[in-house]
């Protein structure tokens, strides 16, 4: 543009308005190639590469800035001609094209013309320029910048393990209708050793969680814990990703390890029976005695009683916490079992 002309503060005003429309039609157009990459881009990698959350990434915000600016000084940056043509329509009737045409012309009319042009151009306002953004392509950003940034989001979560990704659920909607389970069998291996309450198969959606099941020990019998290392009687499995089979494991509880007729069979290490503060083997007390056979020692070592206290603590927590979670059926297993305890 002239230098004397961008010198005029009522131009200058003007040409300030039409750069601002000139980057807003930039950054329309370049969102759309930049909105459609980043879409495409995300959604491709979302199925076939993890680390393409940082491609989609960098095409929507490095991408939308540098496509924006391209437009802008390739297209859309205003040009002194243009600014003329554009201020012209508001009814000065070519008098601004007319001015840049003869702004080396110092005949007198020229002078005249500029003049004229100049004062016209004081009776516009900047606010009569009216912006002028292509509906049908301000729509169509709008509608791509959801998408990108939408996909873009997905692609993140997927990458950061929020969210399966699209292969995985590809795979899963894909899957015969059987591979989509999993199997969970809880078992004993001898009915005369004890029993279990709760549904000792399980059909499962891969990834979700088993139904309560707990093992109980028959007269005579104390159970030791599940084949695969779980202790407590009572057990929820988690997140089952693949089949599950394992055994209750009971033993006897050792009767032959107490004596009540004082034969001289008890056990070596007996406390002191005499007095009270004996651990319960006050005769005259009327609590029942660690050491007495009816308590059912577990390998000798250990008091049944409170064992038996400690499982049913156990169930009355997990009770509080997932009670109301459960169904009436996996409630009534649970306080049945601890109605046996």
């Amino acid at each position: 543009m002239n230098d004397k002309i961008k010198e005029d503060v009522h131009f200058k005003k003007y040409y300030s308005r039409l750069r601002l429309e000139a980057t807003l039609k930039s950054l329309l157009f370049g969102g759309v190639i930049a909105f459609s990459l980043t879409f495409v881009t995300a959604l491709v990698t979302w199925f076939l590469l993890p680390a393409g959350f940082w491609i989609a990434l960098g095409l929507f915000i490095p991408g939308t800035a540098g496509l924006t600016a391209l437009f802008y000084f390739v297209k859309y940056r205003p040009t002194t001609v243009a600014n003329a043509r554009r201020l012209d329509r508001l009814g000065l009737e070519e008098r601004l094209v007319t001015m840049i045409e003869y702004q080396n012309d110092d005949s007198f009319m020229a002078a005249v013309q500029r003049a004229d042009a100049k004062a016209t151009l004081d009776k516009v306002e900047a606010s009569d320029i009216k912006m002028i953004l292509p509906r049908k392509v301000l729509i169509l950003a709008s509608v791509l910048l959801v998408l990108g940034l939408g996909m873009t989001v997905t692609n993140g979560l997927s990458y950061f393990g929020v969210i399966p990704s699209g292969m995985e659920l590809f795979k899963n909607a894909t899957a015969p209708e059987d591979a989509k389970y999993v199997m969970a069998e809880y078992k004993i291996r001898n009915d005369e050793h004890g029993y279990l309450l709760g549904e000792e198969q399980q059909l499962i959606l891969k990834g979700g969680d088993a139904k309560i099941v707990i093992a109980i020990a028959n007269d005579g019998y104390t159970f030791d814990g599940w084949t695969d290392g779980v202790k407590t009687p009572a057990r929820v499995d988690k997140d089952v990703t693949e089949n599950l089979e394992v055994f209750a494991i009971f033993s006897e509880t050792g009767d032959n390890l107490m004596d009540d007729d004082g034969d001289g069979d008890e056990p070596d290490d007996l406390p002191p029976g005499s007095g009270e503060g004996d651990d319960g083997n006050d005769p005259s007390s009327d609590s029942p005695a660690k050491y007495e056979t009816y308590n059912q020692f577990i390998d000798g070592e250990t008091y049944y009683r409170e064992l038996l206290e400690l499982y049913r603590d156990d169930i009355i927590d997990y009770l509080d916490s997932y009670g109301s979670e459960m169904t009436p059926e996996e409630r009534a297993i649970i306080e049945a079992y601890i109605g046996i305890v």
